[in-house]
């Protein structure tokens, strides 16, 4: 339901095939072995539990180095030390912005 009112496309794998969504299968398992395992008894208080995995979150995308990165870097650690000009991105294209006063009211009136 909550994903009709968000406009989202929710995808289901199927049972027994964690090949399709290995990242998040290696995911779910770290947080496993790292977290939960260590915190079971916290989830009798769903709150508590919620605001420690929150903090193991922020801690292991800021600070925790990932073996994706050569045990180096964290995931911010290394969005940021990417620059733009190495990302072989376009340069900013306003081909089809339609932010114009006439677009403006077309979409007013559709509406």
């Amino acid at each position: 339901m909550q994903t009709i009112i968000l406009h989202l496309t929710h995808y289901h794998t199927y049972p027994r095939t964690p090949k399709m969504n290995a990242h998040c299968e290696r995911f779910n398992r770290t947080l496993q072995d790292e977290f939960i395992d260590f915190h079971k008894s916290d989830l009798l208080n769903p709150d508590i539990f919620n605001n420690k995995i929150l903090k193991y979150l922020i801690w292991y995308n800021t600070k925790r180095v990932h073996y994706a990165f050569k045990n180096r870097l964290s995931p911010i650690q290394f969005i940021m030390s990417l620059q733009t000009n190495n990302l072989n991105l376009p340069q900013e294209c306003k081909v089809g912005w339609t932010y114009t006063k006439t677009s403006i009211n077309k979409d007013f009136m559709l509406k």
